[in-house]
């Protein structure tokens, strides 16, 4: 079964016949390749509340580069997971200050494009990246959404102003990182800890 998590491809040399694409396109339902830097930011921050995996390009010539691109999508959420895709080798003091910088964004991965085995690192890094996504908090209450659809719209958490927020409110808060969706993420990792120390307790 293929995964629902999206794969969006932000490279200027890739094209849509390419091996990358339709190795991709074997393994997930929606992927999507972009040539523009901006248009890909674009698409990325309007799709927040999607599963999204990102393969991002370094050097696109004029205009935004991929560290200008993970750097803003990182303004708006850390729950989106990116693999820098570049022909750039890792050899030289400035490119290795630009990778502790890529890592320091919280890149996922970074792989060399044209190096013997590259697409299968690829492919390998991109299933990675989809199980920690499948991981998270957002994931777990969307496959709860899911199964039991009649609590979607129940209100399960209260801000401290009193506003309301269901299942689905919640999981749109958590993946596009706001307040409310980081302190939740906070309060439910807390609760899941003490829960767990009560169990063993209990032993």
């Amino acid at each position: 079964m293929k995964s629902d998590v999206d794969v969006v491809v932000i490279h200027d040399d890739i094209k849509e016949h390419s091996l990358i694409i339709t190795n991709l396109k074997e393994l997930y339902n929606n992927v999507k390749l972009i040539d523009d830097p901006e248009e890909g930011l674009n698409f990325v921050i309007n799709h927040l509340t999607r599963k999204t995996i990102v393969i991002l390009d370094i050097d696109f010539g004029n205009g935004l580069n991929g560290y200008d691109v993970l750097e803003k999508i990182r303004e708006h959420s850390f729950l989106v997971e990116v693999i820098i895709l570049s022909a750039q080798d890792l050899p030289g003091t400035s490119l290795l200050d630009k990778i502790h910088q890529l890592f320091g964004l919280e890149a996922f991965d970074y792989i060399v494009r044209g190096k013997v085995g590259y697409d299968d690192l690829l492919i390998e890094s991109v299933n990675r990246a989809k199980n920690k996504i499948k991981n998270n908090i957002a994931s777990a209450i969307d496959e709860w959404v899911i199964e039991n659809n009649e609590d979607k719209d129940k209100p399960i958490y209260f801000s401290s102003e009193g506003e309301a927020f269901s299942l689905n409110d919640i999981s749109n808060e958590v993946r596009n990182q706001t307040e409310i969706g980081k302190d939740f993420a906070e309060k439910l990792n807390s609760l899941t800890i003490d829960l767990l120390l009560r169990g063993k307790e209990k032993l």
